[in-house]
């Protein structure tokens, strides 16, 4: 058997390949404005703020169930969408005051509240359950991203909030943990957007896919507020290959990134036109093995 050693100095093979996705479910909770605009109560006083957009601490947040567009509050058509809410509560003195700590913005949530309160038992955290999700094909891997940012003190010290997806299969249950991420104390609030992987985990129309803090901080009576918007949950799969090989007959021309000709390209990207195809390359030494 011959071994063949060839030293390039261009790629060979140009391969442009387009990621697609197929989104299964995704909500950016615009339905919500009338419940923020009417405010606590339905009465027009104070409507829900935006203390992402506006970076105001103070922003007015009203409850979700105290938010009426007629008899309906903003938690009810929730419910009415198919959401769900998961509790931890702090028991000490009163276990019947459960306090559902769910809040409106214009147009997104706000979850938990302080920790300050074991001397009352209300609830401070909650989890958010996404509606049952249809049309995954089985052993598909999906994707879970969504924006969000923790609440700021009025310290100007962001909460350690940590978030994470459970996936809930009858007593199967896992714990996968969204990207840990930081927010400088005093600066500005900002949406930043996690991509948690679901890869190997089932996930069909009787999954139950929680948004919650960690395990870790899950029951711990410390500030652990958080925002969200832009839910969504999808697949990635490569739609196509549009060009596998090149006319090796045909003369390279070499491109920069603004259009110039270069005649003798060194490492880098470049515009790579041969024959009637173009693409973008990066171009470097490459050795080829061929058995």
């Amino acid at each position: 058997m011959k071994k063949l050693l060839l030293s390039l100095s261009i790629a060979a093979m140009s391969i442009s390949a387009a990621q697609a996705e197929t989104v299964y479910f995704q909500e950016d909770f615009e339905w919500l404005e009338p419940y923020a605009k009417a405010g606590k109560n339905g009465n027009g006083k104070p409507a829900a703020g935006n203390t992402i957009g506006t970076n105001g601490v103070e922003a007015e947040a009203p409850k979700a169930d105290a938010c009426k567009v007629g008899d309906v509050s903003a938690l009810e058509a929730m419910q009415q969408k198919g959401y769900d809410l998961v509790s931890v509560y702090n028991f000490l003195n009163n276990k019947n005051n459960k306090d559902i700590a769910l809040y409106l913005q214009q147009n997104y949530l706000k979850f938990n509240k302080t920790g300050k309160t074991t001397s009352n038992g209300k609830g401070f955290q909650l989890g958010l359950v996404l509606p049952s999700i249809e049309g995954i094909p089985e052993g598909k891997d999906v994707f879970v991203s969504f924006d969000w940012c923790p609440m700021k003190q009025g310290s100007g010290v962001f909460d350690k909030t940590e978030l994470c997806i459970i996936v809930e299969n009858g007593t199967d249950v896992k714990y996968v943990n969204a990207p840990v991420e930081t927010w400088a104390d005093d600066a500005d609030y900002e949406w930043k957007t996690a991509v948690v992987s679901l890869a190997g985990i089932t996930v069909n129309d009787n999954t139950k896919l929680t948004i919650r803090t960690t395990e870790a901080n899950w029951e711990l009576t410390t500030a652990q507020r958080w925002f969200i918007d832009n839910i969504k949950v999808y697949s990635e799969d490569a739609s196509s290959i549009d060009e596998i090989g090149i006319d090796m007959d045909a003369p390279v021309e070499y491109y920069n990134m603004l259009g110039v000709r270069v005649e003798n390209p060194g490492n880098g990207l470049y515009i790579v036109k041969q024959g009637n195809k173009t693409a973008k390359e990066i171009y470097r030494e490459i050795i080829y093995l061929t058995l």
